[in-house]
């Protein structure tokens, strides 16, 4: 089995990611992983220079937390060394309507085919996601095993969210192909607050009613029933981010990795 190191920076310095990177392409890392937390606050200015200057392909994100051996981390970052060559394609306007997915996909399937394992990242505050998702299954199959899920931050505005060579992107898609197998098994800490409701009316990835009734009205009801506070049009998608962080980090992804 081929090692795989990790780098550990608690602090979200910029300053020490960068020399993160730095020492594992010293040490001879043939691709990176990167993770980071939102409360980084990394931006392009800081990080885009050095990335495009990384000799081996990046892919990885900024997400509102990591979870790594069984610590959760708000700030920090992890800089994984992979000893594997590994393809990175980028899939760009992932919220525009007129996209075709399927045929940009199509120019790297059979590239990435070849791969028996694909992570997936994208930036979640995209309006097209499912369609992207779509066409990836419909070009590259079920045969694959899947990783990966939706860059960002909490507040659900769109910034540059996905670590790549290019610098840091939004409204983009990374397909990863690694060429080692894994095993995933993946369970859920969700419990049910209330519903089940119809989507009465949507747009993309936003709803706007549930049940003809505006959906903001009954997300509000339903948090504040639950955290049993009151007049929480401030602060409910802060409070929802509260109770879904406890909530969904009940039962963790188990994955056997390379």
């Amino acid at each position: 089995m081929k090692s795989i190191n990790t780098s550990v920076d608690p602090t979200g310095d910029v300053s020490i990611f960068l020399g993160q990177i730095e020492s594992a392409i010293t040490s001879g890392a043939k691709s990176l992983l990167l993770l980071a937390c939102e409360k980084n606050r990394f931006i392009p200015e800081q990080l885009d220079e050095m990335l495009r200057a990384v000799p081996v392909p990046i892919f990885g994100g900024i997400f509102p937390g990591i979870i790594f051996r069984k610590r959760n981390f708000d700030k920090g970052s992890l800089t994984i060394a992979l000893p594997y060559e590994i393809k990175v394609a980028h899939i760009s306007a992932l919220s525009d309507p007129g996209r075709n997915y399927a045929e940009a996909v199509s120019l790297v399937a059979d590239t990435l085919s070849s791969f028996p394992t694909a992570f997936i990242f994208v930036d979640g505050a995209a309006k097209r996601i499912p369609a992207f998702l779509d066409d990836v299954y419909d070009q590259l199959g079920s045969e694959m095993c899947y990783l990966g899920g939706g860059a960002g931050s909490r507040d659900g505005v769109q910034k540059p969210c996905l670590f790549s060579g290019l610098g840091l992107l939004q409204d983009h898609a990374q397909i990863v192909g690694i060429p080692a197998p894994c095993k995933a098994e993946v369970a859920q800490g969700w419990r049910k607050l209330a519903g089940p409701f119809l989507v009465t009316e949507s747009e993309n990835n936003v709803i706007r009613t549930l049940d003809y009734r505006p959906a903001f009205d009954i997300y509000r009801e339903t948090v504040e029933k639950d955290s049993r506070k009151r007049s929480l049009d401030a602060n409910v998608l802060e409070l929802f981010s509260e109770i879904a962080e406890l909530e969904s980090t009940r039962h963790l992804v188990s994955t056997e990795f390379f």
